[in-house]
């Protein structure tokens, strides 16, 4: 223990050698340097799930979803989040001693108590970088949001150092059979400092109220979510959307009139949480009306979206609800769809989360941040399935991280290198890990 604290104290000199002074940490344009998505590497078309449920056009004409990505129970949400902050410091050559936050969004818990952020250490931990603050923020779809607002606020206060912060965003959206085409996974990580090429402006807007839309009971037979009324779940959305907007309109034009309209006239684009490409369609039609009146023909309408809007959902048409990783899964299309076009732009960007909890903030686009741009090829190359063996994968999924203890998981065949994997879940609970064709990574 001794030789361990050693390691770290030597460790801490050279971070604190190699560090900015915490002045100029807080120097200005704070936001987002680096990002990184993972998805699992598994599939199943929604035709082919209206097919199984009897229901032609459901999915793909309505909810405007192409696929689902999956993973059996050989992935949760620990394994993605483990294979997502791995490659963001492998690609970028981020030295593991810049970084002095690492916060975590997630809703699919894997313990009451212990946090997705300590099993991330286990990477830290082994080049003796334990000095780091941040846990887990559960709260619906909203965690990721809440992640990365605390990380930047840490950024811009007296506490930081001069080194980086991280948010993970990541969730595997987990319904019963009846309601599987809703199903989604992602895990993104962000690299957030100061001089960022995509800036986090400082007006915001958030509505937080008292709501049961969506929501997970301690003890309840099963782990897969209640949405008693999805009307009044969207509804709810609706209502935060509304509140968000226009509170942000009246921040950023200081309470002039026709701040609704200038606010939707000037953005250049927006991003908006949803569990479907429907909903990004939805939100951004409430929000034409919120800042045009009846000025706007559906022409017009629909050709606004196509621009403003429609750039940022291409990969959750491929990958499905992710529920905190959502909206910055939107915000990765966005930016990888549009490429450089996005220098010099703005984005409006709308959390929510079910419960219900939502915040509203923009983004100004000095230019690209660090990025896999491969990413629509890499979902080519996933492995497809049935409707059948999806739900079995899922099914196996589901039980393995609510009252399923004491296995080993089963090989999908279909593993990629430098991708974590649940190595063993033992009778107690606790999980280890194991990168594949690497390390094995500590129990968590």
């Amino acid at each position: 223990e001794n030789a361990l604290l050693r390691q770290e104290l030597a460790a801490l000199r050279r971070q604190l050698a190699q560090a900015q002074p915490a002045t100029m940490a807080r120097g200005g344009d704070h936001g987002i340097r680096a990002m990184e998505l993972y998805t699992p590497n598994h599939y199943v078309d929604q035709a082919d799930m209206e097919q199984h449920h009897g229901c032609p056009g459901k999915y793909t004409s309505g909810l405007l979803q192409e696929q689902i990505g999956f993973c059996g129970d050989e992935e949760d949400a620990a394994s993605m989040a483990l294979t997502a902050v791995s490659r963001l410091m492998r690609k970028h050559g981020i030295a593991f001693e810049s970084i002095g936050r690492l916060e975590v969004g997630t809703e699919s818990l894997l313990d009451r108590s212990k946090s997705i952020k300590t099993t991330l250490m286990s990477l830290f931990e082994r080049q003796c970088c334990t000095d780091i603050e941040g846990v887990d923020n559960v709260n619906a779809c909203y965690g990721g949001t809440a992640a990365f607002l605390n990380c930047i606020d840490w950024l811009q206060s007296d506490a930081c150092d001069g080194r980086l912060a991280i948010a993970v965003c990541v969730d595997i959206a987990d319904l019963n059979a009846e309601q599987a085409f809703l199903n989604g996974a992602s895990a993104v990580v962000m690299l957030l400092g100061p001089d960022a090429p995509v800036v986090l402006e400082p007006e915001r807007a958030s509505c937080m109220i008292n709501t049961f839309d969506f929501y997970k009971p301690v003890g309840w037979p099963d782990g897969f979510p209640l949405m008693r009324d999805g009307k009044h779940s969207i509804d709810c959305y609706m209502k935060c959307l509304e509140s968000c907007y226009t509170k942000l309109a009246a921040k950023r034009y200081q309470g002039a009139e026709g701040a609704l309209r200038m606010f939707a006239k000037q953005t250049d684009y927006f991003v908006n949480h949803c569990t479907s490409t429907y909903l990004c369609k939805r939100a951004f039609k409430r929000i034409c009306e919120l800042g045009h009146g009846s000025d706007l023909g559906l022409r017009e309408q629909l050709d606004m979206y196509a621009t403003k809007a429609e750039p940022s959902t291409g990969l959750t048409k491929r990958i499905g609800s992710s529920y905190t990783a959502s909206c910055y899964t939107n915000l990765y299309s966005l930016l990888t769809t549009v490429g450089t076009g996005m220098h010099s732009k703005s984005v409006a960007v709308f959390s929510y989360g079910s419960g219900s909890a939502s915040t509203m903030y923009t983004l100004k686009v000095k230019q690209l941040p660090m990025m896999d741009h491969s990413v629509f090829a890499q979902l080519d190359q996933r492995s497809k399935h049935l409707p059948e063996e999806y739900l079995k994968m899922t099914e196996q999924y589901s039980s393995s991280v609510y009252g399923r203890f004491g296995f080993d998981p089963a090989d999908s065949g279909a593993r990629l290198p430098g991708v974590f994997y649940v190595k063993h879940v033992d009778e107690w609970g606790q999980r280890s890990y194991a990168e594949h064709g690497g390390e094995d990574a500590p129990s968590g």
